[in-house]
C-alpha cells in the first residue's frame, strides 16, 4: 500500500515521510539498475525494522489494555 494510495488518511507528517523512504527503498532496485543495500545498510534496516516491530507491538497491547479497561 502507497502513500500516495491513501488520499484521504489523515496520515502525520512523519508516518507520511516514513513511508515514502520505505517506498523509495524498496523500488530503489528497479529505479538504479538492481543496487543491492550494502552491509552496513541491511544491518541499518534491519535494526529500525525490529525497533519499528517492537515499538507497533507496545502500540497495540496499550491500546487493547485501553479498550478493555
Amino acid at each position: 500500500m502507497s502513500a500516495s494510495s491513501i488520499p484521504f488518511s489523515p496520515l502525520r507528517k512523519e508516518i507520511h515521510g516514513f513511508i515514502r523512504s520505505c517506498e523509495t527503498i524498496l523500488s530503489s532496485p528497479v529505479l538504479f539498475g538492481n543496487t543491492p543495500l550494502s552491509p552496513e545498510e541491511r544491518k541499518i534496516v534491519q535494526y529500525y525494522s525490529e525497533e519499528l516491530k517492537a515499538y507497533l507491538l507496545a502500540s497495540q497491547i496499550q491500546y487493547t489494555e485501553r479498550r478493555m479497561q
